[in-house]
């Protein structure tokens, strides 16, 4: 093994979408990978990503044209999943010209989903590939930056002293606070998958809390809605279940994973990062929960980003 962890992706490309959600719970069941971003995109054209994702491959581009001839036919719409990789298990594969490192643990997880979902001809698999993954780091910086990101700096430019999530850039300041669960708001998002706009409402509304209270429907179509556009963090039903049959808030060794908020008012706060975790502790009856307040007047706090 060269590397201990890198940073991977997988592009679901348009006529695998029909699949995205048996695919991302491959993805989310092995214990190698743990999904950190989904991002819906719609090139300008087909033509143009497919240029761009193999533009940076080991292989020449001419020698790829054929085999990527199909995807001009697919939708003009994918879903880029990228991953942390905590087991790569690289090794050499292919020939000559052609020999390359590659993650096993990569290599064999996209290969299982192309057997389960590539289109058929006469019962046989086709090479018609309903995914893409990346063989190496440098390639998942490549495709960060085409997508109009810092590369993979991007994750890993973090919060240092707090336990937070990578899009909240910065040393920013904050104070540990308890206070009343009562208090805690969340923007969710209204509208239609392109067009949406945010709107505050109590913990209670939520389609988290909903869920936990036995309305799954709700939580699994927002999800289903949003993901990949509003919603770019991993999210699925199954994980919130979870936390509500197992959740102890701030146990070993989650003790630094407190609920990130923003005070907009005089007991108002916004939960910024942890509303999964917020409605579990409303749903199991807390009253009061210790919660990181962000100082928004500190030189790196950018909370626009929050949002």
């Amino acid at each position: 093994m060269l590397l201990k962890f890198r940073y991977d992706y997988f592009l679901i490309w348009g006529h695998g979408i029909l699949f995205r959600d048996q695919i991302l719970d491959m993805i989310r069941s092995h214990a190698a990978l743990r999904i950190i971003k989904i991002m819906n995109h719609v090139p300008e054209t087909v033509e143009q990503l497919i240029h761009a994702v193999y533009s940076f491959d080991y292989a020449p581009f001419e020698h790829l044209i054929g085999k990527t001839e199909y995807l001009k036919k697919t939708p003009n719409e994918v879903y880029f999943v990228f991953v942390e990789n905590h087991f790569p298990d690289e090794d050499y594969f292919g020939d000559g010209l052609y020999r390359h490192i590659e993650s096993k643990i990569i290599k064999t997880l996209k290969e299982q989903i192309r057997d389960l979902f590539n289109p058929r001809v006469a019962g046989t698999r086709s090479e018609d590939h309903v995914i893409h993954a990346s063989d190496n780091q440098l390639q998942t910086d490549h495709i960060l930056r085409y997508l109009g990101y810092q590369g993979v700096d991007w994750f890993t430019n973090r919060q240092l002293a707090l336990h937070a999530p990578y899009h909240m850039r910065g040393n920013y300041g904050y104070t540990i606070r308890n206070i009343q669960i009562s208090a805690l708001l969340y923007s969710i998002v209204e509208g239609n998958r392109l067009s949406f706009t945010p709107r505050v409402i109590s913990i209670e509304e939520t389609p988290h809390y909903r869920a936990l209270s036995g309305n799954c429907r709700v939580y699994e179509e927002y999800v289903s809605k949003f993901l990949g556009r509003a919603l770019t963090d991993d999210h699925s039903l199954h994980t919130l279940l979870e936390l509500k049959r197992s959740f102890r808030y701030l146990s070993p060794p989650f003790e630094s994973d407190f609920i990130i908020v923003l005070e907009t008012g005089e007991d108002r706060f916004v939960v910024l990062d942890g509303v999964h975790r917020a409605a579990t502790l409303k749903y199991q009856g807390a009253l009061n929960v210790h919660v990181a307040v962000i100082h928004t007047g500190s030189d790196n706090a950018r909370p626009s980003e929050f949002f």
